[in-house]
């Protein structure tokens, strides 16, 4: 049932998320290594941003190159290792620095949780890659929701190293068969996201995968649901559906007078060619989540956006609107 699954669903559901995370879990005006690792009481998505910054630091890192000073001496290697050790103790990042890491783990973790080898195979075990000793170690590192894929990455690690990443791939579709997650996990992360943010259970997978589980019902609260009770609660609109209902081809021409007004002056103040030029950037970008990057990349600093304010999240609601699609053929780069 991987292949069922909405990417953009999942990228405009993060988007939605942002703000009910960072106002129920981000206090203070920053936050330290010690506090993201229990940002929220979803796990997974704690180790997911805490990945990145590793991921990060360690490309910070490996830009200490110089023609003037030998980076390979064994001594400025152990230095620098102690440095990344002390440096690593003392993180502290600010709020706006925050949110597209935060972000970038929602995305992740709905990802993970409901198609964890289409995850792996999409994010990590390239196709033709193959796949060195400290490649497949940052893989899985950081992957809690599933213990039986560590056990499994554990008890096969010497033999995939030097392979690609389709055989690695193959492995887990051959000892796992169809059935890449467990039911009880997807749940419990599932109805913790429902806490922060509502979701119905056919949000993220196209129609015809649509699952019979109730995330707004907690488990001290399970109780079988009725075909009536569940039809009723899919034609209630949930935040997801109420802005993917329609889909769109031209940003500009499903703007209506006062939506354009209100971009040009609270978002690019002003500046009418600013806002054409991202309208333009968005229109062709090739998903919802490459569109949101460019236009964060390009024109939030410049113009201070307030990544998590009204006029951003409706402009990004447009965006996401744009990018729904009709069947599971839409991958995420």
């Amino acid at each position: 049932m991987e292949h069922k699954l909405n990417i953009s669903a999942i990228e405009l559901y993060s988007r939605k998320a942002i703000k009910p995370f960072l106002d129920k879990s981000f206090t203070g005006t920053s936050i330290t290594g010690s506090q993201i690792l229990k940002f929220c009481q979803i796990e997974q998505l704690n180790f997911f941003i805490i990945q990145q910054l590793f991921s990060k630091w360690h490309e910070e890192t490996t830009k200490l190159k110089s023609p003037y000073f030998d980076f390979e001496n064994d001594d400025v290697k152990h230095a620098l290792s102690v440095f990344m050790g002390v440096v690593s103790q003392h993180i502290k990042i600010s709020k706006e620095d925050f949110t597209p890491l935060l972000l970038q783990a929602v995305f992740n973790t709905i990802f993970y949780v409901n198609a964890p080898v289409l995850f792996l195979e999409q994010k990590h075990l390239q196709h033709d890659k193959t796949q060195n000793e400290d490649e497949l170690k940052s893989a899985f590192k950081y992957l809690k929701a599933y213990p039986k894929f560590n056990d499994f990455y554990k008890s096969s690690e010497s033999k995939w190293i030097g392979k690609t990443g389709k055989s690695i791939v193959d492995d887990f579709k051959s000892k796992f068969s169809t059935y890449y997650n467990e039911q009880e996990v997807v749940d419990k992360v599932m109805g913790d996201f429902n806490t922060f943010l509502p979701v119905l259970p056919s949000d993220f997978y196209y129609s015809e995968a649509t699952k019979t589980i109730d995330y707004s019902i907690r488990p001290d609260e399970n109780k079988p649901v009725s075909i009536n009770e569940l039809i009723g609660k899919e034609q209630k609109s949930t935040t997801l559906n109420l802005h993917t209902k329609n889909k769109i081809v031209d940003l500009r021409s499903a703007m209506s007078i006062n939506q354009r007004f209100m971009f040009v002056k609270d978002l690019f103040k002003g500046d009418s060619s600013a806002f054409e030029g991202a309208m333009s950037l968005a229109d062709n970008s090739t998903s919802y989540e490459n569109a949101v990057n460019a236009l964060i990349d390009n024109y939030s600093n410049r113009f201070g956006w307030i990544i998590d304010s009204d006029e951003v999240n409706e402009l990004f609601d447009l965006i996401g609107r744009k990018f729904l699609t009709e069947g599971p053929e839409k991958s995420v780069s």
